[in-house]
């Protein structure tokens, strides 16, 4: 999959695009290493063109990636199906909603192609001027994503 929005092309990510990404995936997850992004990237690859899963890339007129979304489709009992990203990072040295902007349409021209009724992202607390950005652009927030950490089973 590639299209072309301005001088950005929106590519599917793939394993084999792992340590080009890295440094784009360490701007919201700066403690990750190459193998477990490697993994990650790995759960997420699609089977098929329409894959309910991926990670889409933007890459910029010199070729480089500068941002990136990765998405599953969920079923919401509410509201249908819903593209939801748990990943959604960019590289903008200028901090322009314009640039945020194209990574949203991209994530809305995925939610659009997979049938779904709506996209949900999620940010991490370093992301703070993103989730302005968005919610500039319409984004409202909508709930709130509590979390524990889980110890492993006891081995006997």
């Amino acid at each position: 999959m590639s299209e072309t929005s301005d001088s950005f092309r929106t590519v599917a990510l793939s394993e084999e695009d792992a340590a080009q990404t890295l440094p784009l995936a360490q701007v919201t997850w700066p403690g990750v290493d190459l193998e477990h992004w490697r993994t990650y990237i790995r759960s997420y690859a699609g089977r098929t063109p329409r894959a309910a899963s991926g990670i889409l890339a933007l890459r910029d007129a010199s070729d480089y990636f500068c941002a990136m979304f990765a998405y599953r489709v969920d079923l919401d009992v509410r509201r249908g199906k819903v593209l939801m990203v748990q990943l959604f990072t960019a590289v903008d040295l200028a901090n322009s909603p314009a640039f945020a902007q194209r990574q949203l349409q991209a994530a809305e021209a995925k939610a659009r192609e997979l049938d779904c009724a709506s996209l949900e992202i999620r940010l991490y607390r370093g992301q703070s001027n993103l989730a302005l950005q968005l919610r500039y652009l319409g984004l409202v927030d909508t709930g709130a994503i509590v979390s524990k950490a889980v110890e492993g089973p006891l081995l006997p």
